[in-house]
């Protein structure tokens, strides 16, 4: 059986903010450096919500990654 493709769910930065998966202003410069990709109609930005589900969770990930390796330097 094919797997069945995710329908993008696009919100704006706004929108993703209220749900508390990242700040606004996180969104916003993450955005501007290109780590998150977005659509741009006219001067809304548009993210699709799985896709910064996925790279908040790398940030998490990354972060606990981090935390371990400075916790185990000061052993």
């Amino acid at each position: 059986m094919d797997a069945v493709p995710i329908i993008p769910k696009m919100m704006t930065i706004r929108e993703i903010a209220r749900t508390g998966l990242l700040t606004e202003h996180s969104l916003r410069l993450l955005t501007k450096q290109g780590r998150l990709p977005a659509l741009y109609i006219n001067s809304k930005c548009l993210l699709d919500y799985h896709t910064v589900v996925e790279y908040s969770g790398r940030l998490a990930e990354e972060n606990l990654k981090e935390r371990r390796d400075t916790h185990e330097t000061y052993r």
